[in-house]
């Protein structure tokens, strides 16, 4: 059974402009939509992923691991001074539950669980994968 390759949502961007002129302006609307949705979907997907922090070695000694903690903290802290959406922006929501895997294995148990807390309501109206 053959399978047809799947067209990157940034190409499917480009295709729905090229039909601007000709598609009724509904139909036309309605491709815009979709392909606004599967980007949110894509970006969605992506910060779920994430697993940069938590997936870092912490080899450098207590210290050294506690230094990269901090700066995982501040690029946290960073993205939630820019997002007009908190932790109702999948990326910054994406990064806060990386930071509590990052938390869990360097044994700051209680950090992993106030930040897993503040997340909750968050990912079960996300639902789906997120609540994983």
């Amino acid at each position: 059974q053959a399978t047809e390759a799947a067209v990157p949502v940034a190409d499917l961007r480009l295709l729905v402009e090229k039909l601007q002129a000709e598609a009724p302006a509904e139909a036309y609307n309605w491709m815009v939509s979709t392909v606004d949705r599967l980007e949110q979907e894509e970006a969605d997907r992506a910060a779920l992923m994430k697993r940069s922090w938590s997936d870092a070695a912490f080899e450098d000694g207590e210290e050294g691991n506690e230094a990269t903690i901090e700066g995982y903290e501040v690029e946290l802290s960073e993205m939630l001074k820019r997002s007009s959406n908190g932790l109702s922006d999948g990326t910054v929501l994406g990064n806060a539950l990386d930071l509590a895997g990052a938390y869990k294995k360097n044994y700051k148990l209680d950090k992993a669980n106030a930040i897993l807390l503040s997340c909750t309501r968050k990912v079960e109206e996300r639902g789906g994968a997120w609540m994983v």
